[in-house]
């Protein structure tokens, strides 16, 4: 949400409302033998190597990030502990080669460049690889991911406001939510 609220803060647009949301996963090789009760023990395990993208470039690190501070009042010097260790390979000025036409995560997850990687449940397949599994991230460690939608205004181009805004409206529809919740998101509107 943090996009559309600075484009409302500069007046450039309409106030900004919940699109979708999501749920955050570790995804792990089955070997790390990671699960929900044991989640946060196998992430501050010296031996296992984190994935994530990159705070400040990709939103992913910074939901990566904004876990690692809420894990610290679970285990208290989690967050620098997980901050340390963490390594930021996707979305970054210097991110790793990665072959083409290959997801990255999966890549440096069987290349065992890392162990696990937070990633978004709802992102398209996420877990398609049977050496590969998506545990979602317990509600005392996990933080909100909404999507956020505003409407830029166009004061001197009437027809295209109003197109804007009927688009708007429409993302809103239940025939558009249904098309997000297919997708793997988290639709905002509950259909009827």
């Amino acid at each position: 949400m943090a996009n559309p609220q600075a484009l409302v803060a500069q007046k450039k647009s309409t106030p900004p409302v919940i699109l979708a949301r999501n749920t955050l996963c570790a995804l792990a090789r089955k070997d790390v033998g990671l699960t929900a009760d044991n989640m946060l023990s196998r992430w501050l395990d010296p031996t296992v190597k984190i994935g994530t993208s990159t705070p400040g470039n990709d939103p992913g690190g910074d939901y990566a990030w904004a876990v690692f501070a809420k894990a610290d009042s679970v285990h208290p010097g989690a967050r620098l502990i997980l901050a340390g260790k963490a390594m930021q390979l996707v979305g970054g000025a210097a991110t790793p080669d990665v072959p083409a036409n290959t997801n990255p995560v999966k890549y440096f997850l069987l290349s065992h460049k890392v162990d696990l990687f937070f990633s978004y449940c709802g992102a398209p397949g996420a877990n398609v690889d049977p050496a590969l599994v998506s545990v979602p991230i317990p509600a005392s460690l996990t933080v909100p991911v909404n999507y956020g939608m505003t409407v830029m205004l166009h004061p001197k181009d009437a027809p295209r406001q109003a197109a804007a805004e009927r688009f708007a409206q429409y993302l809103m529809s239940p025939a558009a939510q249904r098309l997000l919740s297919a997708s793997g998101l988290i639709p905002a509107v509950v259909s009827q």
